[in-house]
């Protein structure tokens, strides 16, 4: 038997943790990949900042075996 695969979720823009923006696209991936067989097991928001954001998605990629990175929301 298979271990099920894992994800995680980065959205990116300085409007989602500054909180002038609503992350809505979060919960429709994870509704999606859990649909698919896929647990997600983390979802992180990081600003429009290339360090920040290159930190998150080399620790991700580390850890998961899908890692779906979405902005512009």
């Amino acid at each position: 038997m298979n271990a099920p695969r894992t994800a995680a979720i980065v959205t990116i823009g300085t409007e989602l943790v500054r909180g002038l923006s609503i992350d809505t696209n979060t919960s429709e991936i994870a509704h999606t990949l859990f649909g698919a067989g896929i647990d997600v097991l983390e979802a992180v928001s990081v600003p429009d900042d290339l360090d920040l954001l290159t930190d998150a998605l080399r620790r991700c990629t580390a850890s998961y075996d899908v890692v779906v990175v979405t902005g512009g929301l």
